[in-house]
């Protein structure tokens, strides 16, 4: 599925989010709180965009690595790279069980990629695994908003318009609505943040809801 869309993945995104989507990863960096030549990573990293933020980051005397099991979004990611003279490494790997060592990033970034796991707790220790003790793992995640009323309307209409654009601009209706199902099922709130809680590995975590909670980020400080 992921291999299809590939190529109008970037496209889609914007059209679906108005735009949105590169502010809340904007936030998401800004919260990995990251120094010029530190380490970071990006799981699930699609075509790149989370980390190509995250090497602006940490600066040519920095390092990071983008890990995704989809090597046609991974192809996307490094052309993108390239063209802007960003130095990433892309890794096709299975985001479950890192080939990477424990204790070596200053943060772990994930953007909207924790509900497409066969086990998002599996996922959120391994992030933590490899980041350092004291260093963030920031995660990106669509949701719900807690508003009932905006919870409905999105509910219903997100159905059709992002089934809409999944037809029309990434040529894949079915993908589009696999999205918004897993979206809706997936839990979001107080209820990933309890599901971080459970992973026993965060000293304090933190939660905000973005444009009205149809998206939300978390971040955990590592113990």
């Amino acid at each position: 599925m992921f291999a299809g869309i590939a190529r109008r993945y970037d496209l889609a995104n914007s059209v679906m989010t108005v735009g949105m989507h590169r502010r809340w990863r904007r936030r998401v960096v800004s919260l990995c709180s990251l120094s010029a030549g530190e380490q970071a990573i990006d799981l699930a990293c699609g075509t790149g965009d989370i980390a190509l933020l995250l090497a602006r980051a940490v600066g040519p005397g920095g390092r990071v690595v983008g890990v995704d099991f989809c090597e046609e979004m991974l192809v996307v990611a490094r052309e993108k790279a390239t063209a802007r003279g960003a130095h990433i490494e892309f890794i096709n790997a299975d985001i479950l069980a890192l080939p990477l060592p424990d204790d070596k990033f200053a943060a772990a970034t994930i953007g909207f990629g924790v509900r497409n796991v066969s086990d998002p707790l599996a996922c959120i220790r391994e992030m933590a695994r490899v980041v350092k003790p004291g260093g963030r793992v920031v995660t990106l995640e669509t949701g719900q908003p807690p508003n009932s009323l905006l919870r409905a309307l999105v509910s219903g209409l997100g159905r059709v318009y992002i089934r809409t654009i999944g037809a029309l601009v990434a040529r894949d209706a079915r993908a589009y609505a696999y999205l918004h199902a897993s979206s809706q099922r997936f839990p979001s709130g107080r209820d990933f943040v309890e599901l971080m809680r459970s992973s026993g590995c965060f000293s304090e975590i933190q939660s905000q809801p973005q444009s009205g909670g149809v998206a939300w980020i978390y971040a955990g400080t590592v113990k």
